[in-house]
């Protein structure tokens, strides 16, 4: 896939948690704040214990 990067999380046992595909002008930082902000909405009990 020209001009597109993927983001993705996963857990300790490599099962995907998350996945954010963005183009390639998005810088990294940008699209991780996107990437943990899904995950923080979809796996809210994660975050829940601080």
């Amino acid at each position: 896939m020209n001009g597109r990067k993927r983001h993705i999380v996963v857990d300790t046992l490599g099962l995907l948690l998350a996945v954010v595909v963005t183009a390639a002008s998005v810088t990294d930082r940008e699209a991780g704040r996107t990437l943990l902000e899904r995950l923080r909405m979809r796996h809210w009990r994660m975050w829940w214990r601080r």
